[in-house]
């Protein structure tokens, strides 16, 4: 289950921030593309409070790009 802060981040929203609770999961990785002057960045991140995993693309040639969920920890019933 989500925390509140993480169901009120946008998805698919490249300029949006990321909230305080969210720390970073290894390297960002830059994924180059020949012919074209920019490269894409993506980067994973866990939320400290509710566990859930995002990951966010920065990539400047994609309008859907920006956080999306990785993978959602749900709560044993």
């Amino acid at each position: 289950m989500q925390c509140i802060l993480c169901a009120s981040l946008p998805v698919n929203v490249r300029t949006s921030r990321m909230h305080e609770h969210l720390v970073q999961i290894g390297l960002t990785q830059r994924i180059a593309r020949p012919g074209k002057g920019k490269a894409a960045w993506i980067t994973h991140y866990a939320c400290s409070q509710c566990h859930t995993e995002w990951k966010h693309t920065d990539d400047p040639y994609d309008r859907a790009a920006g956080w999306s969920i990785d993978k959602e920890v749900q709560c044993a019933a």
